[in-house]
């Protein structure tokens, strides 16, 4: 699993700037899924479909995912889906949902 943290970045404001979260998505997106491929061992060319999380949330940030997975699922020809909820993407996507028996909904 990889895992980006702008905690460091909003920190001194006490909560969450947009703007910075934005950047630093843009920073980050490409690093980031070139590592979880690697960590994987795949590659783009072996991705067949892609899912990326739309609202709730900062409109900046998403649309930089959005529009990332967007032009991945064009270069390779690829389905992709932009109606996944980013609120329960968060509460779905933690480590326990990876383990051999995860918990079974509703919970």
């Amino acid at each position: 699993m990889v895992v980006s943290s702008q905690v460091s970045v909003h920190q001194k404001y006490g909560g969450v700037v947009p703007e910075l979260a934005s950047r630093k998505h843009i920073e980050s997106i490409v690093p980031i899924v070139a590592e979880a491929l690697e960590i994987g061992k795949v590659t783009l060319k072996e991705i067949d479909g892609i899912a990326v999380t739309q609202g709730p949330g900062l409109v900046g940030s998403l649309l930089v995912g959005l529009s990332f997975a967007k032009s991945i699922a064009f270069a390779r020809g690829v389905n992709h889906s932009s109606g996944v909820n980013h609120i329960e993407g968060l509460i779905l996507f933690q480590p326990l949902f990876l383990e051999e028996n995860p918990p079974r909904f509703p919970f």
